[in-house]
């Protein structure tokens, strides 16, 4: 048995861990030109159990817990690494002088260009993949792996120059994301070479991967999608790609489609110079009218209200 498994516990019978509150923009503070926070702190009490409506990845610097989830208990220790997506629920007990840094991000920021952080082993599945897939794609619900002291003060390092750069006066969009990036793929590959008997990534057959490809492009493009003329380049029925389609990622095609283009949107609303029409017009909508239903029926609320969430330009401590 692997040791870094050894304090695992059977979670056969155990109750389901239920979140007493929700981490939500208020005390994360995401804004457009800053998208990204990580921040420092001090445990030295039990935190009950809560979930998110964002990721977060929790590095511990110091000190020890027991962390809590809904299938295990394990002990966090100094490089233990945490990575909770959106509405996973988890706590701390037996909380010993822990200091820890939670990072938090929008996904939607990093998603745009997703074919080439697909060519990055772990990076999709462990960060981003709850915002596109409706299944799981690791065996680990929620992933928890401990650096070494050197992969540990690498990561630091990016954390570092990312900070600095998101308390900037104006921070570099372009500079932060690829802070960000950098520590997510050390610590993918960290878990990587750590867990390598671990299932994490993308075992899809060719034609769903063909049927990804398909629907990027046609976004990138402004170009109408076709469930049938999908199919009809993989070689299949249009009944048995969707069904094969839901089966790998829990959407059918032309959802997916349509989240994926949300997402773009998302990208695009952060910029304060697109206007709402222009952003529906260049992926493809017919009118700002149903693009705003759409973005409503996926994203959870108006364009107008998720541009207005994210326009805050305070610099949170």
């Amino acid at each position: 048995m692997n040791p870094a498994f050894s304090d695992l516990k059977a979670a056969t019978s155990r109750p389901r861990l239920k979140p007493e509150w929700t981490i939500r923009q208020a005390a994360v503070q995401l804004s457009a030109s800053r998208p990204m926070r990580a921040q420092n702190i001090d445990v030295n009490r039990i935190v009950r159990p809560h979930d998110h409506d964002y990721y977060e990845i929790c590095v511990a610097h110091s000190g020890t817990a027991l962390h809590q989830t809904d299938t295990y208990d394990r002990v966090l220790t100094p490089g233990s690494v945490v990575v909770m997506a959106p509405g996973q629920t988890h706590g701390f007990t037996q909380v010993e002088n822990l200091n820890v840094t939670n990072i938090y991000y929008l996904a939607e920021w990093l998603l745009a260009d997703l074919r080439a952080l697909w060519e990055h082993d772990g990076l999709v599945p462990l960060f981003l993949s709850a915002s596109l897939f409706r299944r799981p794609m690791s065996d680990v619900p929620v992933p928890q792996f401990t650096l070494t002291p050197e992969q540990l003060r690498s990561c630091c390092r990016e954390l570092d120059d990312a900070t600095r750069e998101r308390d900037s006066a104006k921070p570099s969009l372009v500079m932060l994301k690829a802070c960000l990036l950098k520590f997510l793929i050390g610590l993918s590959r960290a878990y990587v070479q750590s867990e390598p008997e671990r299932q994490l990534g993308f075992g899809f057959r060719r034609q769903i991967w063909t049927a990804l490809e398909h629907i990027e492009e046609s976004i990138r493009q402004s170009t109408p999608f076709s469930v049938d003329e999908l199919a009809t380049e993989v070689d299949m029925s249009t009944d048995h790609l969707s069904r094969i389609f839901k089966e790998a990622t829990g959407w059918a095609p032309m959802d997916y489609f349509q989240r994926r283009r949300i997402h773009h949107a998302c990208t695009w609303l952060l910029n304060p110079r697109n206007s709402i029409t222009d952003v529906a017009y260049a992926l493809g909508f017919s009118d700002a009218a149903h693009f705003s239903r759409l973005f409503r029926r996926y994203q959870g609320q108006t364009p107008r209200d998720y541009r207005k969430m994210y326009a805050s330009d305070t610099i949170p401590r």
